[in-house]
């Protein structure tokens, strides 16, 4: 805050006050410092699975940057006009940011933040390590996070001897408006699945979420799993089909919309860093071989007065590319059309 105070900024200083003050309440309001009042390895406490290679006691201070908006003085716009809003909190919007292969998803109504992740791997240059969970899932939020063990959230897996596939190097394909989109080659037992590629697309619009998957070269019979959004509290509850709700308000929502055949919630018996107790709706199918697609309905929400997700529709034409219609519940239509390591995304009004 203090960094740019004094230089041209896109946002008021009512603004940059809000975002400020609403980041330090939100974790102060949560437990975040420990008996001692200091900050800890973790996110509302310790939380050690979230430690990284690269972390050391000293880490949590990073959040001591904060306080650089103590330099500004007492008479300075930013103390003394009115907080406004955060952009957030104002309109849903949505933003592609091509070059980190990411498409960011914000709904005005709940607050809720979305990255839609189609580029970042955490992998070397050089070699492919395992997965990190905060790093290679699908889909990160500022409401949920990562599984550590059992089926994973924002993941699709093949599973190749009751062990689910990792993503592994992801390769962009783009982000537009609304979409972003990678390749990837599962990987097993620390290598690649011999001549298995597959083709993700993300599709969003107000709080829905479309995932389309394209798998080429996956035996007939192999069993996929798909995770969707882990929420977590200090209560959950688990609704129809694939749906969970934690602490009364926030649900997440699965629905298979192409190739899935089973969908239902399973328990994290750990939780995440946001709660103790926590659930993961998941889909399940089959592949039929050669090349396949997988679809599916996301939503991640606190506003009970959404449309349900099965308002979302999709049309389906397999070939050698496919040719997909997609119809969001206000009547907006985009045509896709997906093809090994290969997307295109036109908007119809």
């Amino acid at each position: 805050m203090g960094r740019n105070a004094h230089r041209p900024h896109p946002l008021p200083h009512g603004t940059t006050r809000r975002l400020a003050s609403g980041a330090l309440r939100h974790f102060l309001d949560r437990g975040a410092l420990d008996a001692n009042g200091l900050l800890t390895l973790g996110w509302y406490g310790p939380e050690p699975r979230l430690v990284q290679p690269y972390s050391g006691p000293a880490s949590p201070y990073w959040a001591a940057s904060a306080f650089t908006g103590l330099l500004l003085p007492a008479g300075h716009p930013v103390w003394r006009e009115q907080e406004l809003p955060a952009p957030a909190e104002i309109r849903d919007t949505v933003l592609a940011l091509p070059r980190p292969g990411w498409l960011v998803q914000s709904t005005a109504r709940d607050g809720l933040v979305r990255l839609h992740n189609h580029g970042s791997d955490d992998q070397p240059a050089d070699t492919v390590l395992p997965d990190n969970p905060h790093y290679a899932r699908l889909a990160h939020s500022t409401a949920t996070g990562p599984v550590h063990e059992g089926p994973a959230d924002n993941h699709l897996a093949l599973l190749v001897d009751g062990r689910p596939t990792e993503r592994g190097r992801i390769h962009p394909l783009g982000a537009g408006h609304g979409w972003a989109a990678s390749a990837w080659r599962p990987r097993a037992a620390g290598q690649d699945l011999p001549g298995v590629t597959v083709t993700s697309l993300t599709l969003v619009h107000g709080a829905d979420e479309v995932r389309l998957h394209l798998v080429t070269g996956a035996g007939a019979g192999t069993p996929v799993t798909h995770g969707g959004w882990a929420v977590a509290g200090t209560q959950t509850l688990a609704g129809p089909a694939a749906t969970a709700r934690a602490d009364g308000r926030l649900t997440s929502g699965l629905r298979g919309l192409h190739g899935f055949t089973d969908a239902g919630t399973t328990v994290v018996p750990e939780g995440t860093a946001f709660g103790p107790s926590a659930l993961l709706p998941l889909l399940t199918g089959t592949l039929p071989g050669g090349t396949a697609l997988l679809a599916c309905a996301a939503r991640l929400t606190r506003d009970d007065t959404l449309h349900p997700l099965d308002a979302v529709g999709l049309t389906v034409e397999p070939g050698e590319t496919w040719q997909l219609g997609l119809r969001w519940p206000d009547g907006t239509e985009r045509t896709v059309r997906l093809a090994p390591e290969a997307v295109a995304v036109r908007e119809d009004i």
